[in-house]
Parts: C-alpha cells; sequence; structure tokens
C-alpha cells in the first residue's frame, strides 16, 4: 500500500472514530453536536490540503528522478512560497545548473578530444575489450592504407604495417621497415578502463626525418670524397699524361706508355664513379612542366628496345586511352624511367644466365627453352599510375626492406645508386611506389602512383 492510501486510510479512520464519538456525547444537544460536525469536516478539509502540501515535495522529487534518469538537464522549478519546499526545490535547480554545466564541459572535451584524434598526425588506433579497431583515425587509415577497418581485428587487416603491428606485445615499441621505402614507429599499449583491460596503437611516420637526416650524413661524406678523389686524380692524371707525352719518347718504351694510359683511364673512372654518387645530392628540386606519361613511355621504350633485343627481351606497352598527364620535371622521370627499365633488364639476363646453368646441368632443360622473357610498360588515368613490369629473377624477401637504402645493391659492380635517385625524385614529386615481386607469378613490379 502507498503512502497516499496509508494517509487517506488513517485521517478518514480518525474523524470517523471522533465523529462517533461527538455522536455518543452530544446526541441530545444537537446545536453543539452540529456545531462539532462543522468543525470535524473544517479538520477533514486541512487533512487534505495538508496533504497535498506533504505530497508536492514528494511529487517534485519523482519529476527530477525521471529528468535525472532521461538526462534532461534543462527541467527547473519555480518557487512554491513553502520555505520548506522552497528549499529542496533550491537545492534541486542548482543541483540540476551544476550537471548541466558538467555535461556540456564534458561534451565539449570529448568532441575536442575526438577533434584532435582525428586531425593528428601520429595514427591512432583504440581497441575496444574484443581487441576490435573502435576507433581509427585518418592518419591511422591512411598508414594501413584501408579505410575500413572498424569492427575489424588487426589480424584481419591486409596492411603489411598492421601485420607487423601484431606482432608488438603489450607496452612495447618498434620501429617498424615497409618494403625499404617507409619507417614507422609504433607502439602498444593497454590501460585499465572500467576495469577492463583496453588496447590503443599509436603509429609515427618517419620516413621524411630518417630521409633527411640520411641525406644529410652521406652527403657530407659524398661532397668530402668527391673532393678528395677529383682534386687528387686531377693532378696525378696531369703528371701521367706528361710523361707520357714527353719523357717516353722512345719506341722502347711502349709498354711503360700503356700502362700510364692504364692508369689514367682507371683514375678517369675513379672520378665518374664519385661524380655518380655527388649527381645524388646535387639533384636539384623539380622543375614541373606538362608531361605525357604515354608519350615518354613510348620515347624510353624505343631508347631501350635495340639492347633488350640484344638480350632476347621483347618490350610490351598497354597505354590508357586517355592522356595521363602530370605537371613534373621531364629530365628527372626519365632517370628514374632509364634507371628502372635498366635493372629490368639486368634482372632478365641474370635470370638467363641462372638458367644457362640450369640447362648445363639438364635441369629444366625443356621449361627453359620454351620460357621467353618480357619487359611490360602500361599507364593508367584516375589516378595516374606507371609501371613497369619484368619477369626476371624478382627480389629475395631478405633484401626488399633494404632495396632503397643509400648504396644498397645487390650486384656485383653495383653502387647502390640507381633506386636511391629514383626514391629523392619520386619524394621531391609527392609520387607514392612500390617494388614488390609477387610471389605466385613471379613477375617484379615497380608502380608509381601521381
Amino acid at each position: 500500500m502507498s503512502l497516499r492510501y496509508k494517509y487517506f486510510a488513517f485521517i478518514l479512520l480518525l474523524h470517523l472514530i471522533i465523529g462517533i464519538l461527538l455522536y455518543q456525547l452530544l446526541h441530545n444537544h444537537k446545536l453543539y453536536f452540529l456545531l462539532c460536525e462543522a468543525l470535524l469536516l473544517l479538520s477533514l478539509f486541512y487533512s487534505f490540503h495538508l496533504y497535498r502540501s506533504f505530497l508536492y515535495p514528494i511529487d517534485l522529487m519523482r519529476t527530477g528522478r525521471i529528468a535525472i534518469k532521461e538526462e534532461d538537464f534543462t527541467i527547473k522549478f519555480n518557487p512554491t512560497g513553502s520555505k520548506e519546499t522552497d528549499e529542496l526545490i533550491e537545492v534541486y535547480n542548482s543541483m540540476i545548473d551544476s550537471l548541466r554545466k558538467e555535461r556540456t564541459r564534458t561534451e565539449e572535451q570529448a568532441y575536442f578530444l575526438e577533434n584532435l584524434i582525428e586531425h593528428s598526425p601520429i595514427g591512432m588506433i583504440i581497441m575496444d575489450y574484443d581487441q576490435k579497431i573502435e576507433i581509427i583515425n585518418q592518419a591511422a587509415s591512411k598508414m594501413l592504407q584501408q579505410s575500413e577497418t572498424e569492427g575489424l581485428r588487426l589480424e584481419a587487416v591486409s596492411s603489411q604495417l598492421a601485420k607487423e603491428i601484431t606482432k608488438l606485445s603489450n607496452n612495447e615499441e618498434a620501429l617498424v621497415n615497409i618494403e625499404g621505402i617507409t619507417r614507422f614507429k609504433c607502439r602498444r599499449q593497454e590501460l585499465i578502463h572500467k576495469g577492463f583491460p583496453r588496447q590503443f596503437v599509436l603509429i609515427q611516420e618517419l620516413t621524411t626525418e630518417i630521409l633527411k637526416a640520411e641525406k644529410e650524413a652521406y652527403g657530407s661524406v659524398i661532397r668530402m670524397m668527391a673532393h678528395e678523389v677529383n682534386n687528387s686524380t686531377g693532378a696525378i692524371n696531369s703528371i701521367l699524361q706528361t710523361i707520357a707525352d714527353f719523357a717516353l719518347a722512345e719506341k722502347e718504351q711502349t709498354d711503360l706508355r700503356v700502362s700510364l694510359q692504364v692508369a689514367i683511364d682507371r683514375n678517369k673512372s675513379l672520378g665518374k664513379f664519385t661524380n655518380n654518387f655527388a649527381d645524388v645530392i646535387r639533384l636539384g628540386k623539380p622543375n614541373p612542366e606538362v608531361v605525357d606519361l604515354n608519350s615518354l613511355v613510348l620515347k624510353m621504350a624505343q631508347f631501350y628496345q635495340a639492347e633488350a633485343l640484344k638480350a632476347n627481351i621483347e618490350i610490351q606497352l598497354d597505354l590508357s586511352e586517355q592522356r595521363p598527364v602530370i605537371s613534373a620535371d621531364l629530365i628527372q622521370l626519365e632517370q628514374v624511367l632509364s634507371n628502372v627499365i635498366k635493372n629490368a633488364i639486368e634482372s632478365i639476363e641474370a635470370k638467363q644466365i641462372e638458367q644457362e646453368f640450369k640447362k648445363a646441368d639438364l635441369v629444366n632443360e625443356s621449361k627453359t627453352q620454351s620460357h621467353k622473357d618480357f619487359i611490360k610498360l602500361s599507364t593508367e588515368v584516375l589516378p595516374v599510375v606507371l609501371t613497369v613490369m619484368d619477369n626476371g629473377l624478382g627480389i629475395e624477401p631478405s633484401t626488399r626492406e633494404h632495396l632503397f637504402s643509400p648504396f644498397f645493391s645487390t650486384k656485383a659492380k653495383g653502387q647502390g645508386i640507381g633506386l636511391m635517385l629514383c626514391r629523392e625524385v619520386l619524394n621531391a614529386h609527392g609520387a607514392s611506389f612500390d617494388l614488390v615481386t609477387d610471389e605466385h607469378t613471379g613477375w617484379t613490379s615497380f608502380r608509381v602512383s601521381f
């Protein structure tokens, strides 16, 4: 039974007993009896009025409880004139004002935090309690190269970076190198939230900073090396040439003259060797102009056609019907494409030599005889993409992450200049690129997206 019915029952029973007693005492005195009955009715009316005064604060608390439960902090009550009730209303209104201000402050902080996470240059991935991605900002989505990742586990994301992050244990930090092109500093952290462990990942791209530091480091070394070598070889060649021209006039000294010429040529080769390194640090900023990639590919294919035919390699073209036009430095792009095509030819030639050894050992002879070698050059639009593919030896997984490192080369006489030059040029043009070998087909692709 509610408080209301208990109060009504008590008041009615009390007044009924009083009425009966008054009747027993004053039934012979009708005037007094009627007067007492009137007072009894007045008491009953006042009791109900007093009940309403008692009930109002209860109704007030009930209404306030519903408003707080529904998180409606806009409802406030006006004073009633009753001291006790007005004190209760004042406390309630003050509490509602505090709750409304606190919620507004919390919402502003949450909005600020969401915007801070979303626009932060550092990639942030926040997991839920089931280790699924709940929040991921734009930077992290770009680094993972996958837009729809919410609700997935990191293991289910196809990105190579995601696979490397899954290898990290809690509270571990590591430097991750992807395909020898991009480097990331990744940290996997775990915190207790609402009594349960919750993980988040911080990803910072260090490619630009590392490349800048690398270039400053090897640039100083190359400049010093080129200066010393060129000064020395120039003076030495001058002395050797003077001796060959004036001090060895007799015919019987021909052998010595030849030896001097060999030394002069070797010095020139050494100078060319150092100049190749110096060309990398002397690479200027791009001088942009309108470049038609189809025309550039045709030009470079014709340039290397004779060299390719000499190695029994067929150059195939798959050019976009629409003209893929970009704003770039034509000379620098020619250098990039020349290096890539030359590497493709050398890769196929190395494979052909390897097959010749197999053929000599009568291993896979029929397969070797029927195999044909190709270099495929293709272009695309929307977005503009240039791809060079070859079916040469391919890239070993162990060397993949070192491909674009300074002075790294898999060739016996390689200087590690070609891909480093490609990296510098393409980074200066803001292009993304990768060099991979398909494990299933064996084809190697150098893909550049502008």
